[in-house]
């Protein structure tokens, strides 16, 4: 399943009941198609346990060798706890 986006935020929006208001069902089938190339992983900013919990995640569902692009829909005081623990725990390993 190489290629999958994975969205590991504290808040999902399929979870956070952020649906398609189209009448169209090719629509919402591509809307429910889209949502298996996601997973949620609830963690917090700081704790290494977490980031190792989202490595695992990504391993386990692409691989060890994928590309890791990492989007951060973080509070900008975060930024440099998240970066650092993305470093150390979540970059390809080889």
């Amino acid at each position: 399943m190489k290629g999958q986006a994975l969205i590991a935020t504290a808040v999902s929006c399929k979870h956070a009941n952020f649906t398609v208001r189209s009448e169209k069902a090719a629509e919402k089938e591509r809307f429910e198609e889209f949502w298996k190339f996601n997973a949620y992983l609830r963690g917090s900013y700081t704790q290494t346990v977490d980031f190792a919990k989202l490595d695992k995640l990504i391993v386990s569902t692409c691989g060890q060798f994928v590309n890791r692009i990492f989007y951060l829909a973080l509070p900008p005081s975060t930024y440099s706890s998240v970066a650092t623990h993305l470093a150390a725990n979540c970059l390809t390993k080889k």
